[in-house]
């Protein structure tokens, strides 16, 4: 991902979680860059930050999602951007977000090693398609939905080689196979076993795809 489109998904992830949190800001147009020069500072720190996420190859939305759950920005205001950009910042992500993923790892470990029949936490598989799905959307907000299921299995794959994306949202998509050969046997076993599991529980695999077969994030 260059440094354009991840300033980009900085700015529209810090806004629509802004707003989120603020409802008074949905009645004129808000936009955290702005037009004043305090607007540019933010810019700056924009940019200055998406060089720091490339370098660590962290996804910008999940990185921005991920600190608003941190300390004093937990249920109120949003972390300013020069607070984003900082070391401290980065190496608060560090330990948030694999506190965060831990869990689910752990099951999919649990998936790959014990046999069939084994029980996962459902809530934390709708929990990641809803996550991959928003991000998947908000990487490129103009193109059309028709587009987007076009070259859906192109997209995806791409996703996978660039991002943290999940087995359990790729698994939902049935455009992947003219590309599996682009992923790796690791990664195409992941995803199989990912669809044995939903085939195995039908519920979970219905709601998953809802949030799957949607446009937009919820």
């Amino acid at each position: 991902m260059n440094e354009r489109m991840t300033v980009e998904l900085l700015r529209v992830t810090y806004n629509s979680l802004a707003k989120k949190r603020d409802p008074s800001l949905n009645r004129g147009y808000y936009d955290v860059f702005g037009s004043s020069q305090r607007g540019n500072r933010v810019k700056k720190s924009f940019e200055n930050l998406a060089k720091k996420l490339i370098a660590r190859q962290i996804d910008p939305v999940k990185y921005v999602r991920t600190m608003c759950i941190y300390g004093q920005y937990q249920n109120s205001e949003m972390p300013w951007p020069s607070f984003l950009c900082s070391k401290k910042a980065l190496e608060r992500f560090d330990w948030l977000y694999s506190k965060e993923r831990r869990k689910y790892q752990n099951e999919v470990d649990m998936l790959r090693n014990l046999p069939v029949g084994i029980t996962t936490n459902r809530e934390t598989i709708l929990k990641q398609v809803q996550e991959d799905h928003n991000y998947y959307w908000f990487e490129n907000p103009k193109a059309s939905e028709q587009d987007k299921r076009a070259v859906e299995g192109v997209l995806l794959i791409r996703f996978a080689k660039e991002t943290s994306i999940s087995p359990w949202y790729l698994a939902l998509s049935d455009k992947l196979a003219e590309c599996f050969i682009l992923l790796s046997e690791r990664e195409q076993k992941r995803i199989k076993q990912c669809r044995a599991y939903y085939d195995r529980n039908p519920k979970l695999k219905a709601k998953a795809l809802r949030i799957f077969l949607s446009a937009k994030q919820a």
